[in-house]
């Protein structure tokens, strides 16, 4: 698809299986049906509204899905902030949590990932969707950095009833 899109091919989609080694979970299997789609000229906001127009829908729900940085979950269900913490702050924040038999040693995004998989992820689209967004610029992947802030990723990952639905960028 990434071929394609290079030679110009324009909005292109696809729904197949994925495999993924090593991720089998409470909430992650090694295979799974994906649908895949790319919107050339579509910036992350227009990206996140169409998604919604579709999972909507399809879950039966009417209202207007929130829209919660990475930077303000943190601040509400864990009560630190992920951008300025330092990693013993983060290591703080995780034993207040109860998040006590894991240690992540110096690596800061592993702390920022088990405070949120423990923490934030698990209340996060109680309401309804919730799209989480401008995560640390760390957890980039392939997604631009935010050109007024480049601490953070113009990505999203949709949430609903603390599962993870979608991820975009």
């Amino acid at each position: 698809m990434k071929r394609l899109l290079a030679a110009g091919s324009g909005p292109i989609c696809q729904i197949a299986k994925v495999f993924r080694q090593g991720e089998a979970g409470r909430r992650h299997n090694p295979e799974f049906t994906l649908l895949e789609w790319y919107r050339p000229g579509f910036d992350h906001h227009a990206l996140m509204d169409e998604v919604e127009a579709l999972v909507a829908p399809i879950l039966g729900l009417d209202l207007k899905a929130e829209r919660l940085s990475y930077r303000e979950a943190f601040k509400c269900y864990a009560d630190i902030d992920p951008l300025a913490a330092s990693i013993s702050e983060l290591r703080e924040a995780a034993q207040r949590l109860g998040i006590s038999d894991f240690d992540a040693g110096e690596d800061r995004d592993l702390w920022l990932d088990l405070i949120l998989s423990h923490s934030v992820e698990p209340r996060l689209g109680k309401k309804g969707l919730c799209f989480l967004t401008d995560y640390p610029a760390s957890q980039a992947a392939l997604a631009r950095l935010n050109p007024d802030n480049p601490t953070v990723a113009e990505r999203f990952e949709l949430y609903y009833q603390g599962v993870e639905l979608a991820n975009g960028f």
